[in-house]
């Protein structure tokens, strides 16, 4: 069976979660699977469960399989396995719950066969790489020898020992209304499986396949809903779990309320648990994810997967940010959300499009009044009554144009879906739309998620959602806050990701402002800062314009994602979070500079002993270069000076001459800058020295020399032969793999050391 329904089998192992002092209800079993969210196989993990009175228990068990006995009532749960990323969440035990849970956990790198670079091989213009893990569904270990065949297409693979499969599939027909075939499962021992109708769009498609011990054949209808009838969902159930509203953040703790142009910070949530084998919202079991693991599964099942990527990143924070809303407002104790049309759609299967698209707005949701909006979508909502399934009960807004006024959703000219029939209920996001603005109108998916959500910029009803930042500014300082015209200062800041994967693309921004001068900017400058979850510290410099006024400025810091992947903060990109400082830059330096320049160091050097005592401070290109290169080296700036001049570096409190000498081992060197107002900067960095006589290069000429230098002449004399027979390694004196004439050198060096250095 196609994933996340998974069978699940009982260990010995069963705990107890108990009220404390409480009288023991009656127990139930809880059916527990802890498996690998990119190729389905069964993990051996540990499940902790803490109940409400902070009573609990662990639970390990070989390839994930555990039956947790729980008293009624909720329970925190944390879920841990090598090599993957720890999962949280809630479960409530009792009368009506699912008994069947499954933890998909992330590992920490993917296998290499779905590598990006991988799947990227093997893909291209006109082809689809249909691939996928199969598993025992009752063992959950990985199923090899599975006949995957394309019944149509006549094609077919057969699973390997880790229950893996390729098939590549030419393509013809239009990309955005990809054709279908019947996929077909089958191994002697084990149920068939047929997914009728499943969709091949261009790219790649990866599943996660149970097959079921036994006999016989289960046929599912794996159609996608934007290629077939529309029914009407039924609304959902008020939530009787909500949660209390989140307390206001510590004023202290913000830097600066964002701007009016750019998004507010909120922090989504970790995971999500999806009701599994569901009957509209009725589900008997229950998968828990990550939040990201969610939207890169479900999306496909509500987008096409070879839609243009802006179409799809749309999509994507329309999907989270619904999944998102139930997560904070479950339909059930048990589990958030369903995995039918009457939630979202929601199956196991990914695709590299739709992986990037999650990627690239990860963290992103959508608000509105304050809290996370439950983002409404529908196949074509265009107000035009034609031969497919519409449930728009308001049609008032006209051809060309979105809506449902009855509903709350005001008209929106839409003109790229004019003459489309209404395919659904006409509310929030048009996901044909999507497509045609990305592709046909080349406009950015936060341009495609406004104009859905926020009409553009000129909200009202319901249409009046915001998206959000995932990344928080924690602080932002210049140094030195005190610049010339034309000088450079460092803007240093601090910025939480509180989204799960890294954003790459984020860029800082900065500008200078000053009543009666106007905006001062430096965009040369913006730089790329990638963020990864949690605390990030990163730079950019900021040059002041010559001739800018001299004065008091206000500094403007704002974090943008390069939507348009155009490497530089452009039209079109999404403004994140920004803050000023209030006059916290002065432009114009007096004899009142107190700021040393920033000295940036070389990087540590090691180098061969030149003389008896060890290297010289008087190195030269031809004498040492590495070390003639490391004391020349080093840079400073200086907001007041933008040419701050270079000190002779210094050991101790000793400038470095020709009469220097760096003995064997390592030496700290400071590197100094001096400005114009007479401020020093130093910084240092190391200089080791290996002797000659350290031919082991352990920094000690000893006994164990000799034992090298014997096994040299040993190796040259009769390599490999006794009385010695010295392994080559040993002859190799310059430790750079052969045995060659650069070892000569080597000794000779040696050689030359010992009669100057070391003769009595």
């Amino acid at each position: 069976m196609r994933l996340p329904i998974s069978s699940s089998v009982r260990l010995a192992f069963s705990c107890a979660v108990l009220v404390a002092g409480a009288t023991p209800a009656r127990a139930e079993p809880l059916e527990v699977a802890v498996r690998d969210s990119l190729t389905g196989a069964g993990l051996p993990a540990s499940v902790e469960v803490r109940s409400t009175a902070g009573t609990g228990a662990t639970a390990t068990g070989v390839r994930g399989r555990r039956t947790l006995t729980a008293g009624p009532g909720e329970s925190s749960v944390a879920v841990t396995a090598r090599g993957y990323r720890p999962l949280s969440t809630r479960l409530r035990a009792g009368a009506g719950a699912p008994r069947a849970v499954t933890f998909w956990l992330d590992p920490d790198e993917p296998p290499a066969e779905l590598r990006p670079e991988a799947v990227r091989a093997r893909t291209g213009p006109g082809l689809l790489l249909l691939h996928g893990h199969v598993a025992d569904g009752g063992s959950l270990l990985p199923l090899p020898g599975v006949r995957v065949s394309l019944a149509r297409a006549g094609l077919s693979a057969v699973t390997d020992e880790r229950g893996y499969f390729a098939i590549r599939v030419s393509l013809s027909g239009r990309v955005d209304r990809p054709g279908q075939d019947d996929l077909v499962l089958e191994r002697e021992g084990f149920v068939t499986r047929v997914e009728r109708r499943t969709l091949l769009p261009e790219g790649d498609v990866h599943l996660l396949v149970d097959l079921a011990p036994g006999a016989g054949r289960e046929e599912v209808d794996a159609r996608h809903r934007l290629l077939e009838a529309e029914e009407e969902a039924p609304p959902l159930p008020p939530s009787p779990h909500a949660p209390s509203a989140p307390a206001p953040e510590d004023a202290a703790s913000v830097l600066a309320l964002p701007s009016p142009d750019v998004l507010t910070p909120v922090a989504p949530p970790a995971s999500i648990r999806v009701g599994t084998s569901c009957s509209c919202t009725t589900c008997s079991g229950v998968s828990v994810m990550s939040l990201e693991t969610y939207v890169k599964r479900g999306l496909n099942d509500e987008w096409i997967s070879s839609w243009a990527s802006h179409s799809l990143a749309a999509g994507a924070i329309a999907y989270r940010s619904y999944g998102s809303y139930y997560a904070l407002h479950p339909i059930s104790g048990s589990y958030d959300i369903c995995s039918t049309t009457c939630c979202q759609v929601y199956t196991s299967s990914t695709t590299t499009a739709t992986d990037a698209a999650a990627a690239e707005t990860a963290g992103i949701l959508l608000l509105r009044s304050g809290s996370v909006f439950r983002s409404e979508y529908s196949a074509e909502n265009n107000s035009l009554l034609g031969a497919l399934s519409c449930v728009n009960s308001d049609l008032s807004c006209g051809d060309g144009s979105a809506g449902s006024p009855a509903a709350g959703w005001p008209c929106l000219s839409d003109s790229v879906c004019a003459g489309q029939s209404c395919f659904g209920h006409g509310r929030g996001m048009c996901q044909w739309g999507t497509q045609r603005w990305a592709s046909g109108q080349s406009q950015l998916w936060p341009w495609i998620t406004d104009h859905y959500y926020n009409a553009n910029g000129s909200p009202s009803g319901t249409r009046s959602a915001t998206m959000t930042s995932p990344i928080r500014l924690t602080s932002v300082a210049p140094s030195p806050a005190q610049v010339s015209a034309g000088g450079t200062f460092t803007i240093d800041v601090g910025a939480a990701n509180d989204a799960e994967t890294t954003h790459a693309r984020v860029y800082a921004g900065a500008s200078l402002y000053r009543s009666g001068v106007g905006w001062v900017s430096d965009p040369p400058h913006d730089a790329n800062v990638p963020l990864s979850p949690g605390a990030n510290a990163v730079s950019r410099l900021f040059t002041v314009p010559a001739g800018t006024p001299d004065g008091t400025y206000d500094l403007v810091v704002a974090l943008w994602l390069d939507a348009s992947a155009g490497g530089t903060i452009g039209s079109g990109d999404l403004a994140l979070v920004s803050t000023t400082l209030a006059g916290a830059v002065e432009v114009g330096c007096t004899a009142s500079d107190a700021t040393p320049p920033s000295v940036t160091p070389p990087s540590p050097v090691t180098v061969d002993q030149t003389i008896c005592c060890g290297a010289s401070g008087g190195a030269t290109a031809a004498t040492s270069p590495s070390l003639s290169a490391f004391l020349s080296g080093g840079s400073a700036t200086d907001g007041c000076d933008p040419s701050p001049e270079r000190l002779a570096p210094q050991v101790g409190a000793s400038d470095v001459t020709a009469s220097t000498c760096f003995p064997a081992g390592t030496t700290e060197v400071a590197f100094r800058y001096r400005d114009a107002a007479g401020n020093v900067g130093t910084a240092a960095a190391s200089a080791t020295v290996r002797t000659y006589g350290d031919l082991n290069l352990d920094l000690a000429v000893d006994t164990a020399d000799m034992v090298v230098l014997q096994s040299y002449f040993n190796f040259a004399a009769t390599p490999g032969l006794p009385p010695f027979a010295a392994p080559e390694h040993l002859a190799d004196l310059t430790h750079d793999g052969p045995v060659d004439p650069a070892d000569m050198v080597v000794l000779q060096s040696y050689f030359n050391f010992a009669v100057a250095c070391l003769a009595p």
